[in-house]
């Protein structure tokens, strides 16, 4: 009864997952960003990144903000409409996160 309980959760809890989120898996497209640092206060990250010429700077938030450093190479997936809003992925030991700004 747990298992079969476990894994009904654990399948509705993934496609959760992969179809409330905003930009999601199956309309959105990836880029490469930056993270950067545009404050004095180094706790303040963004990242930045490019789509075709355009060029996007978010700020971070939330806990994953803590996980990476200025400099570092991350992936962004964001809505084709209006590139602007996008979310960075995060691998962590803990698996697949989002960082949503």
């Amino acid at each position: 009864m747990i298992k079969t309980a476990t894994i009904v959760y654990l399948i509705c809890f993934s496609c959760y997952v992969l179809f409330t989120r905003q930009p999601d898996y199956f309309n959105g497209e990836f880029a490469r960003g930056t993270i950067v640092c545009l404050e004095k206060d180094k706790k303040k990250k963004s990242v930045r990144y490019r789509v075709g010429s355009e060029a996007f700077v978010v700020p971070l938030k939330g806990w994953g903000a803590r996980q990476v450093a200025e400099g570092d190479a991350v992936e962004v997936i964001h809505d084709p409409s209006p590139p602007s809003n996008g979310s960075m992925i995060l691998f962590l030991l803990t698996g697949l996160n989002y960082l949503n700004f």
